[in-house]
């Protein structure tokens, strides 16, 4: 079981994998905020880097399901990430609209990683159009 450990000036706290955290009812305090931060970040990369590489990537480009339905439709591929994104937003929008009925954990924090993740995939959309996406570990 791996361990991430996260330190900062005043606190250092570990979280082992697939461990939920005991969030206190009430404020979002900062040490729970980070657990929190932590946990969903390395969502994303697990996600992103693991379990949708392989189903999303192609000769070993991840950007490769963007660029190709930017083909089809005769737009960017941002545009394209963008359409992409808006249906994984709705549901976001939905989960604020039924509030204060709070949604079910699992469909709450799948909706934000998504979310994160298109962000961050039209970043590397950008700077691979900068050309900074060329060439290993730019």
């Amino acid at each position: 079981m791996k361990k991430l450990r996260c330190s900062t000036r005043r606190t250092s706290f570990r979280i082992r994998e697939g461990e939920k955290s005991p969030f206190k009812k009430g404020a979002m305090e900062l040490e729970d905020f980070k657990i929190l931060t932590v946990e969903r970040f390395r969502a994303c990369l697990d996600l992103m880097c693991g379990k949708k590489n392989e189903e999303y990537s192609r000769n070993n480009d991840k950007l490769h399901n963007f660029k190709t339905a930017a083909m089809i439709r005769n737009i960017t591929p941002e545009d394209a990430l963008i359409g992409m994104w808006l249906k994984h937003l709705v549901s976001v929008f939905d989960i604020v609209d039924d509030l204060p009925k709070l949604p079910d954990n699992s469909i709450l924090e799948e909706k934000i990683t998504d979310s994160i993740n298109y962000l961050v995939l039209l970043e590397a959309l950008i700077k691979e159009r900068e050309g900074k996406g060329s060439g290993r570990g730019t």
